[in-house]
C-alpha cells in the first residue's frame, strides 16, 4: 500500500530587509510586516478611526511629545528580522526624545504602552500580535476590543503575556497616574457596531 503525503505550498517568509523594498514596487499601499506575513493595512471601519483620533488627543494631551500614532517600531531578534508592527498607538517612556529616533524607530526598551484598536482583528491581535509583543518585551498591551466594547490589558512578557485582564463599563484603565473609564472611552460608538 502507498501512502500519499500530501505537500504544503511554500511559503515566503518576508525579511525585514525585503519589506522595506516593497514601497517601490506597490507605492500607495500599505502593509505591516508580522512573522514574515505581508498583512494588508486595509482601509478602517469609522468607529475604528474615530478611537484611534480619541486615543491619540487623550495620550498626547497627557503625555506631550511621547505618543506615536500607527508608525512602526523596531523589534530585536530574532522577531525584528521577520516582524515590523505599526501599532495603532504607542506611548514612549518619559525619557525618550523625539531626536532619539531619527535614526532608528523606538524598540520595546523605549515603549511603555502599546495599544491596537480591533474591530474585526481581535483574535488575530490577542494571539498573532500578543505572542509577538510579548516576546519582544513590550511591557503593556492593551487591545481595545471595538465590537465587545471591552479593553484587553497584557502585562508581564515573557513567551506569552503573564497577566490578561478584562476591563469593561465603568471600569477603570490606568496607566500611571493616568485613568480613564472603558465606558468613556467607548461612549460614542454604536451600540449595534
Amino acid at each position: 500500500m502507498t501512502t500519499l503525503q500530501a505537500e504544503l505550498p511554500h511559503r515566503k517568509i518576508w525579511t525585514r530587509e525585503e519589506f522595506a523594498r516593497l514601497s517601490d514596487l506597490f507605492p500607495g499601499q500599505r502593509y505591516e510586516l508580522i512573522e514574515g506575513d505581508l498583512i494588508d493595512k486595509m482601509g478602517q471601519k469609522p468607529p475604528h478611526a474615530y478611537l484611534i483620533t480619541l486615543l491619540n488627543a487623550i495620550f498626547s494631551q497627557r503625555f506631550p511629545g511621547l505618543v506615536r500614532v500607527q508608525l512602526p517600531i523596531a523589534l530585536p531578534e530574532p522577531e525584528g528580522l521577520t516582524s515590523e508592527p505599526e501599532p495603532d498607538l504607542v506611548v514612549l517612556h518619559q525619557n525618550k526624545s523625539g531626536t532619539e529616533f531619527l535614526r532608528r524607530h523606538p524598540g520595546p526598551q523605549d515603549i511603555a504602552l502599546l495599544i491596537e484598536v480591533a474591530d474585526s482583528s481581535f483574535q488575530f491581535d490577542r494571539e498573532t500580535k500578543g505572542r509577538l509583543y510579548a516576546r519582544s518585551g513590550v511591557e503593556q498591551y492593551w487591545i481595545v476590543d471595538v465590537s465587545q466594547r471591552r479593553v484587553l490589558v497584557l502585562q508581564g512578557p515573557g513567551d506569552e503575556y503573564k497577566s490578561a485582564t478584562i476591563f469593561e463599563g465603568d471600569e477603570k484603565l490606568s496607566f500611571g497616574t493616568f485613568a480613564v473609564t472603558v465606558g468613556d472611552l467607548l461612549a460614542e460608538i454604536p451600540m449595534n457596531y
